[in-house]
């Protein structure tokens, strides 16, 4: 491999060998292909319109995990491709994290020959998470002599 791109690869997973995170997993996550893969979009070739909603554990008292997500999606020829945008919210704890994203996408599909062709997707994304500190106990907080 070359080394003027090998230095480079060394150096950025030197530096995000931490990055870690969530996000929600829906039980039928085909039946939203647009949150599966944003390069999905426009490939029914007609507009297409997604709705998930989760509810993990809704029968036990306390905090409960609620996701919903929305996308629609359509393939434009004039485009050559696909655009779209999708919502989606996960409310963890009954409103302690609250993570709401805007995405809008485009997708454009590059036709090699009648068989095969590649999918390219740009996607810009708001993110907005909110963090109720109110609803939050730590262990200064408990007093063992009151019960409290």
């Amino acid at each position: 491999m070359n080394q003027r791109i090998l230095l480079p690869i060394l150096l950025l997973s030197a530096f995000f060998n931490d990055l870690k995170a969530q996000d929600p997993q829906f039980t039928k996550f085909y039946a939203n292909p647009m949150y599966l893969n944003p390069a999905f979009a426009g490939t029914a070739r007609c507009p297409r319109i997604c709705m998930n909603y989760r509810n993990q554990w809704p029968n036990i008292s306390g905090p409960t995990y609620v996701t919903y997500s929305a996308a629609f999606d359509m393939h434009v020829d004039a485009l050559a491709g696909g655009f779209g945008g999708m919502v989606t919210t996960d409310d963890q704890g009954n409103g302690t994290l609250k993570t709401t994203n805007f995405s809008l996408i485009y997708a454009y599909q590059a036709v090699i020959n009648r068989e095969f062709s590649l999918k390219f997707c740009l996607q810009a994304t708001y993110l907005q998470k909110t963090l109720d500190k109110t609803k939050l106990n730590f262990g200064d907080m408990i007093n063992s002599r009151y019960n409290m």
